[in-house]
């Protein structure tokens, strides 16, 4: 089990199954040579961002629709690998499968923000 908090907002209880466990960080870097010599100059472009990716198993589409209207929106993310909650960004929501059982499966992205 997992819950999201959206800040301000009470908390969304959902299944994520991060497996395997995809967690990436990474930096944007620019390199150029100067012309005529053997230097190169790395330029840093964007912050380094940790993404959270699993997918999300909701019991039903009344759920699923409450974690769509969530996209966006800062808050706190607890989960097996992070029981004490990390602040994140809740960056995206796909649904990937719905049962006959009214089990709806996606994908989900949360980026890091502390």
């Amino acid at each position: 089990m997992a819950t999201y908090t959206p800040s301000g907002g009470s908390a969304y209880a959902f299944s994520l199954l991060v497996d395997p466990p995809t967690r990436q960080t990474a930096q944007t870097v620019n390199e150029r040579l100067i012309p005529g010599s053997n230097t190169a100059v790395l330029d840093v472009i964007g912050k380094a961002v940790t993404k959270i990716r699993g997918a999300a198993k909701f019991a039903s589409y009344a759920s699923l629709k409450t974690f769509e209207g969530a996209v966006g929106t800062n808050g706190s993310l607890v989960y097996s690998e992070e029981p004490a909650g990390v602040a994140v960004l809740f960056v995206s929501l796909e649904r990937t499968r719905v049962t006959p059982q009214d089990i709806h499966l996606a994908n989900v992205e949360f980026w890091v923000t502390s």
